[in-house]
């Protein structure tokens, strides 16, 4: 009878080599584990809010907002949080300012907020001691306005321009322009289609309120003393009124009364005086010469 005899070949014994390359890779793992402790029980405060943005309306109020406070992952109580708004919006009370303890639970409860009567956003922006400052946005939709108005201080007068609609932008003395392209000078419509305007007043003998603007067809300014029109045939068009009878162009070129006055102008606005003769004045700032 034969019996066959299993041959058992022991395991290798890992080399020195073997035995440096795992430790290599263990050693970073025990360090970084080791790390991980120390981070989380750095004791410092973590500041949070409720939301990261919060909506209302115009006038109306925001409530419910508040700052959790965590050390380590726990609520943290008895920790001195100053929150600050801005845009206008401002805490029950009046103040853009407020400061509060975090109580039992962690949380610092915020007054109720008062959004402006324009509407728009602010920031809400918390800060605390040895804690980063964290913060939120707010928001309401802005206000359409509702009339057009002017004021004179010499005697506090002024009124309602009843002939202007509600939505219009003041573009100068007197002088809105309506999101359709209507502009109107003096309480009465004297434009369409207007993509952008200025206006100014000068006097001479008499007094004159011009409005300088563009549409799609060419530049104009209006002179409501006798309701005259003028074409600027020598301005191009694609310009952009910047004061009184001036327009800048896109590539550099500055307009004023109908002829080129200077050339790489970056910015520029335009006023007029008279004094024994009148003064058509452009201000400006240019680029270095190609």
């Amino acid at each position: 009878m034969s019996h066959d005899i299993e041959q058992h070949t022991p395991a290798p014994s890992p080399t020195r080599r073997t035995v440096l390359t795992g430790a290599a890779w263990s050693v970073p793992v025990i360090a970084a584990a080791s790390l991980a402790p120390f981070a989380a029980a750095s004791g410092t405060p973590v500041l949070a809010f409720n939301q990261a943005s919060y909506s209302g309306t115009a006038c109306g109020t925001i409530t419910g907002a508040s700052v959790s406070v965590t050390t380590n992952g726990t609520a943290t109580s008895n920790v001195s949080v100053t929150t600050t708004l801005s845009g206008g919006y401002t805490f029950a009370g009046g103040s853009a300012s407020y400061t509060g303890v975090s109580d039992g639970s962690g949380t610092v409860a915020l007054p109720a907020i008062n959004v402006p009567s324009v509407g728009g956003s602010s920031t809400l922006s918390a800060v605390s001691s040895g804690a980063t400052p964290q913060s939120a946005t707010a928001s309401a939709p802005k206000t359409a306005a509702s009339g057009a108005y002017y004021y004179d201080d010499n005697g506090a007068q002024g009124g309602l321009q009843n002939k202007v609609p509600a939505g219009t932008t003041p573009v100068g003395i007197f002088s809105f322009l309506a999101p359709n392209g209507d502009l109107y000078l003096n309480n009465r419509r004297v434009a369409t289609n207007v993509i952008a305007a200025t206006a100014q007043r000068y006097d001479d003998a008499t007094w004159h309120n011009t409005a300088t603007y563009t549409t799609a067809t060419g530049a104009y300014y209006y002179d409501d003393n006798g309701a005259v029109y003028v074409l600027q045939d020598k301005v191009p068009t694609g310009t952009t009124p910047v004061g009184i009878f001036t327009f800048l162009a896109p590539n550099g070129d500055l307009y004023l009364n109908n002829r080129k006055a200077a050339t790489n102008v970056i910015a520029a606005t335009a006023q007029r005086y008279d004094d024994a003769t009148w003064h058509n004045t452009a201000t400006y700032t240019t680029a270095p010469a190609c």
